[in-house]
């Protein structure tokens, strides 16, 4: 018999590598990986257009209007929901963004975050007090000022480049201006109404002032490195910096001064859920996987090795998430984060809006 076939976007862990081998044990059946690097979602798009590819797919959880749109993805039915351990299973937000047209089309499998990262000595050094350095959108913009007084650190690392991972970032402070990036019902856009434009302008009245002039297009992962390495004081990015420092090994010196806060205001929060493509002809054996890859138990061990983040409830009751001051505060962002609503042609929304202009 072949095997099942799975696409995961990004990466491959050898934690997940670790956990499909078992779930091999478990039920005898063999899964071959692809993993999707570079443009996930026009592959996902081939994949509906010529009805073929993988039997399961992980996906952003904004993807999901256009593959249901294109008839692409078989939904969940009720006796599916039970099998995977019931909406209750999951965080809140991130089992809704599952549900389209008030139908299960996809199972919630890991989170995906935006916090403050920091570091502890640099904000003494520039004379900030720790606690409430970016306790209010005001804080944060004072906080920003004064680092800029540091010699030989970047101030503010962020992602200038023109993708959609900048929404994830700027998201908050268009919130808090009472701004939308889309109407309720899906219909239109609203990131150019003027209370999403007055969110905008506040996010780079805040960090523009910090950003030199060689950093203009550096995405997500050069300000991150660029963090990492101890050349910036502060960086709004995601819950891969906890786990490099922490899991993956740093130098103490990053170790000992790391500080991780909620941004001010409502949080982002994302994350990527597994679909069976209605092509599959191997149903039953997906949905098998999905129940695997989503049990608590295998989402409180390998996910974390893996270095990302569970969106099964019991999973974020173990460590490093009850122990750990900074993975506390990723799971609080998980648990509390506000998701972008899976609307009708998203997909087209984020290319018109970065793709084409570059």
């Amino acid at each position: 018999m072949s095997k099942l076939r799975l696409s995961l976007s990004y990466d491959y862990p050898e934690a997940i590598q670790r956990a499909i081998q078992l779930f091999t044990e478990e039920t005898g059946i063999q899964v071959d990986v692809e993993v999707l690097e570079h443009q996930e979602q026009s592959l996902l798009t081939n994949f509906a257009i010529h009805q073929a590819g993988p039997d399961i797919s992980e996906v952003g959880s904004t993807w999901l209007s256009n593959l249901v749109s294109m008839a692409a993805i078989r939904p969940f039915s009720d006796s599916d929901v039970l099998k995977v351990g019931g909406q209750t299973a999951f965080v809140k937000g991130n089992w809704e963004t599952g549900i389209y047209n008030n139908q299960v089309h996809s199972i919630p499998w890991r989170g995906d975050v935006r916090v403050v990262n920091y570091r502890r000595d640099l904000l003494v050094k520039a004379g900030v007090d720790e606690k409430s350095a970016f306790s209010s959108f005001g804080n944060l913009r004072d906080t920003v000022r004064k680092l800029q007084k540091l010699e030989d650190v970047v101030p503010w690392a962020m992602n200038t480049a023109m993708d959609s991972m900048l929404i994830h970032v700027i998201a908050p402070w268009i919130w808090n201006a009472g701004g939308h990036l889309m109407s309720r019902d899906g219909r239109r856009t609203m990131f150019s109404e003027p209370d999403a434009l007055a969110g905008i302008c506040a996010f780079f009245e805040t960090c523009a002032p910090a950003i030199s002039s060689d950093a203009r297009d550096m995405p997500d992962s050069e300000a991150s490195t660029q963090f990492l390495e101890g050349k910036a004081a502060a960086i709004i990015s995601g819950h891969w910096i906890t786990d490099i420092v922490h899991r993956q090994g740093s130098d103490s010196v990053m170790r000992e001064n790391l500080g991780v806060v909620l941004t001010p205001g409502a949080q982002y929060s994302g994350g990527m859920n597994l679909v069976i493509w209605e092509h599959s002809r191997r149903t039953s054996d997906a949905l098998e996987l999905v129940c695997f890859l989503t049990r608590s138990d295998v989402q409180a061990k390998y996910l974390p090795e893996a270095g990302l983040l569970p969106v099964n409830k019991e999973a974020l009751m173990h460590p490093p998430y009850t122990t750990d001051a900074n993975y506390k505060v990723l799971k609080e962002s998980v648990v509390s984060g506000r998701h972008l609503t899976a609307v009708y042609m998203w997909g087209l929304v984020e290319d018109r809006l970065f793709v084409n202009n570059r």
